[in-house]
């Protein structure tokens, strides 16, 4: 029960950081569309514009890390159901 409920605290907590990176993502391009015409790389010589393709990796990074985490808080708490009712 304790581990589900771990799992599902850290879920939340990756989720969160999955919509701070999506709102990284958003300002990073926004700030630097002018300077980088818009073409953002990992590789870009400048610095700003590779801003927005780490943003970008780290929100697909903590989006799948907080589903995966959500899987597996809801997958402990039906084996905990289940030793329970057993």
């Amino acid at each position: 029960m304790t581990k589900g409920i771990i799992l599902l605290a850290l879920s939340v907590l990756a989720f969160l950081a999955s919509w701070y990176c999506l709102l990284w993502v958003f300002s990073s391009s926004s700030l630097a569309a002018i300077e980088c015409n818009a073409q953002f790389s990992f590789f870009h010589e400048n610095l700003r514009c590779r801003w927005a393709a780490f943003a970008s990796v780290l929100w697909i990074l903590t989006g799948i890390t907080s589903i995966s985490l959500l899987y597996f808080s809801v997958k402990a708490f039906k084996q905990s159901n289940n030793k329970a009712g057993a």
